[in-house]
């Protein structure tokens, strides 16, 4: 089985990437010899993949900084160049991102082997590998630095970097402590990573939890970088977000129980900077606060549940802001808007969404969720037991999955107040206790009438590995959105586990292999969509478009963690905890945070009305009036959508779908072509048909009409286009706000849909004989409207079989 998202149609349009493989005769002399060093580091490296709409360069990438033997039999404190040993990467993630004063430097704060200390925070503490990572837990020699915490044996302190956009030198400028382990001060040392970084004035702030419960912050100049001090903030376990309004700062907080947000009442001082550390409690929430954002003169801030079954994720808006900042007095003014019970219809599951990245765009603030994965089959085995069948525990294991899900909304706190539905299921499988064990019956999901069906496409934005909505932001015009997609990570993890099933007295090897066997597999149909995701909308109303669902150039990095702005240009963060992939000679992608820059394309679509595009591959765009320049562009491809049998069970058509059918008489596009464009042509012209787009068709195609890949109703569907030929092309007139997917469809006589054209065929149009036909209709072979002789004639023709024989 595998599952058809409509993130795999647009995967199909790319360009292959060439993948690369380990090559045999370099591996025995990298087994002798490791020349490290910070190439990863030293230039921009071009992107290779074939962005949509940006041209990227990766500028930074974490360097390898251990080497790694095998599973507990590693040197302490080793670093490159390394010997008869693997380069590793630590420093998995750029937690948190900011500019300094003068927009000259990228701040970032890292965090090291996050996967593994998430994992032993949720029990799992055997150490294991893949070929792309290894979490050592207590066999780690640095496991002796905290004695007992087998979990914390793969912590390595974050570290505080800055990187030049002019010479792209990477700098550290964690503070550092020579008689201490790993050179870093205590207050380093004791931070899990720098999960936060904010510039307000000339005072970078950078922070993160501590492995003892607390908050850390480290303060720096914003212009010379020079390091202020720390301070911690005791009582809180979480900082995660924030953001400047009316040049003031506020702060979202997690405590152990419950959350706040913070505005800060500092000042900036020499060091060491006491006035740095001074905040004032502004909004006080039943759960941690993970994000926040400005919309409608409100602050919002998402939070997090306890993740035990007993809360939920909310969202909650401040008091109007009217240029006056938030104080003491309105902590406990904010408003529940938005809670995950009002769409989740299980209860238990409902309590696994966390608040994910927020942001206003074109009049709606848009919010994402976050997922866990195997949070909600841990809650529910907790609950309900383990099944008994394997077919139960097939349901449940599918059942209890929740890919990110998007909402927008307007006019909170009026009675117009609005929320839709952007990515999710109309439908979600909801377990019920019955009988020996009970049973999962897909139910509607809790939002109001006329809005369960979501309106741009499925959970994880159409691809059920999209975990989280990590990172949201403003660019060009545009709104980009970020994800972790955790396919590489469960690709990994399955074959690492299966690895340690056979290693298990009285397992059946023979099983096992047929096990891997299905399992590789099963991720070789989808490893073009392994990465983390990219996607922009170019209007509130229009779905997101993938500008990269494989990484961006490196399908080892899970996530986009952070976007931020620099010199006009976007910049992607990426999180890559593969740290066994240190090694740049080797031929596979590396390990490791990166960042990514990003220019536009050069316009081709140019303001004025009639603007015509032309477009490689014979495709043409036409738009009736452009509003704002921008960038149009095409993604051709054969037909690669073929029907599955969904042989697994019927529960997770919540989340991914068939593809849409091809009704009988007409035969399957050849190819298709993705065609979008950033600029303005949506509200430039007062007619309804607002662009046109036409494609190259076959001469002997049979009343061809193009059709659009439409959303409708919870369903992508093909939707015929008033079109006509002209010339060599098939032209359709585009009434809806955005492009998208396009393919021409021909007549192909097979009207009973039995795969061959045959005299049953040629007898049910027959009978239509002299009636008339509605368009698309394929009984009317020739398209003049109405069903007669001729396209009985015309039929006969195409018989599959001599004489028309069945």
């Amino acid at each position: 089985m595998h599952a058809w998202t409509f993130g795999r149609i647009l995967t199909g349009l790319r360009a292959f990437s060439f993948e690369r493989c380990r090559l045999k005769w370099i591996a025995p002399i990298l087994a002798v010899f490791w020349l490290g060093g910070s190439a990863l580091t030293a230039a921009p490296i071009p992107i290779t993949e074939d962005l949509p709409t940006t041209t990227a360069v990766r500028i930074a990438k974490a360097d390898p900084d251990e080497c790694y033997f095998s599973l507990g039999g590693n040197i302490p404190f080793l670093a490159p160049p390394c010997f008869f040993s693997v380069p590793k990467v630590n420093q998995s993630y750029p937690w948190g991102t900011t500019l300094d004063a003068s927009g000259q430097h990228i701040i970032i704060g890292t965090a090291a082997n996050p996967h593994c200390l998430a994992q032993g925070a949720f029990g799992i503490t055997f150490p294991y590998e893949t070929e792309s990572w290894a979490c050592e837990f207590g066999s780690s020699p640095y496991a002796f630095l905290i004695p007992g915490l087998d979990l914390l044996g793969d912590f390595r302190p974050g570290r505080i970097l800055a990187y030049d956009k002019t010479t792209h030198a990477v700098t550290d400028l964690t503070p550092k402590d020579p008689s201490l382990p790993f050179g870093v001060t205590s207050e380093i040392l004791i931070t899990r990573g720098l999960r936060f970084a904010t510039t307000i004035g000339n005072l970078t702030m950078i922070g993160g939890p501590t492995l003892t419960g607390n908050v850390q912050l480290f303060f720096y100049r914003a212009d010379t970088l020079a390091y202020l001090g720390t301070a911690s903030l005791p009582g809180y376990n979480s900082i995660r977000r924030a953001t400047i309004v009316n040049g003031e700062l506020y702060l979202a907080m997690g405590k152990t129980s419950g959350g706040e947000v913070l505005r800060w009442t500092g000042s900036l001082s020499a060091a060491p900077c006491g006035s740095c550390n001074s905040f004032e409690v502004v909004g006080e929430f039943d759960g941690l606060v993970a994000f926040i954002a400005l919309h409608e003169d409100r602050l919002f801030a998402s939070t997090w549940p306890a993740f035990d079954g007993t809360s939920v994720a909310k969202v909650f808006m401040s008091r109007p802001l009217s240029g006056t900042p938030l104080t003491g007095s309105d902590s406990q003014g904010w408003t529940e808007v938005w809670r995950a019970s009002d769409y989740d219809p299980d209860p238990l599951l409902a309590a696994t969404y966390a608040g994910g990245a927020m942001a206003s765009f074109d009049g709606y603030l848009f919010f994402g969720t976050m997922h866990l994965p195997d949070l909600g089959l841990g809650l529910f085995l907790g609950v309900h037991g383990s099944p008994t069948t394997n077919e139960d525990m097939l349901a449940t294991l599918y059942s209890t999955m929740r890919p990110t899900v998007m909402f927008r909304g307007k006019n909170f706190g009026t009675p117009q107040q609005e929320i839709d539905l952007a990515y999710g299921s109309k439908t979600l499988p909801v377990f019920i206790p019955q009988g020996e064990f009970g049973q999962w019956i897909p139910l509607p999901n809790n939002m109001p009438a006329g809005k369960k069906a979501p309106l741009f496409g499925y959970s994880g934005y159409s691809n059920p590995y999209n975990h989280y909505t990590w990172t949201m932001r403003v660019w060009d015009n545009r709104l980009w959105i970020g994800t972790l997609d955790t396919l590489y990570s469960f690709e990994q993890g399955s074959a690492a586990a299966l690895k340690l099933l056979a290693e298990q007295p009285d397992v059946d090897p023979q099983m096992v292999q047929e096990v891997s066997d299905q399992v590789r597999d099963f991720f070789a149909l989808q490893s073009l969509l392994r990465g983390g995701d990219l996607y922009y909308m170019t209007d509130g109303d229009a779905p997101a478009i993938p500008e990269s669902i494989s990484g961006i150039g490196n399908y080892t990095n899970w996530g986009v963690r952070n976007l931020l702005e620099l010199d006009g240009d976007l910049v992607s963060a990426m999180a890559n905890p593969s740290n066994l992939l240190g090694n740049p000679l080797d031929l596979l992608p590396e390990g490791g945070w990166e960042l990514i820059r990003h220019q536009r394309r050069p316009n081709n679509t140019s303001l004025g009305s009639d603007v015509s595009v032309p477009l490689t591959g014979g495709v043409e765009a036409n738009f009736c009036s452009i509003g704002r320049a921008g960038y149009t562009y095409v993604r051709s491809s054969p037909n690669f959508l073929v029907p599955y049998e969904q042989d697994i069970n019927m529960f997770i058509e919540g989340i991914t779908g068939q593809p849409p059918a091809t009704e009988p008489g007409f035969a399957q596009p050849p190819a298709f072509s993705f065609v979008d464009s950033t600029a303005e042509w949506r509200d430039s012209c007062a007619q309804p048909e607002r662009a046109e787009v036409c494609l190259p068709i076959d001469p002997s195609a049979l009343n061809p009409e193009l059709r659009q890949l439409q959303f409708n109703d919870g369903e992508y569907e093909w939707v015929a286009l008033e079109s006509a030929v002209n010339g060599s092309q098939l032209c359709g007139e585009v009434t809806a706000n955005y492009l998208g997917l396009f393919a021409s469809f021909a007549r192909d006589c097979d009207v009973d849909d039995n795969g061959q054209v045959d005299r049953n065929d040629v007898s049910a149009i027959t009978a239509r004989r002299n009636q008339s036909a509605l368009p698309s209709d394929p009984f009317d072979v020739d398209g003049d409207g109405m069903i007669t002789t001729l396209d009985m004639r015309v039929c006969t023709l195409k018989c599959t079989n001599a004489r028309c024989v069945p």
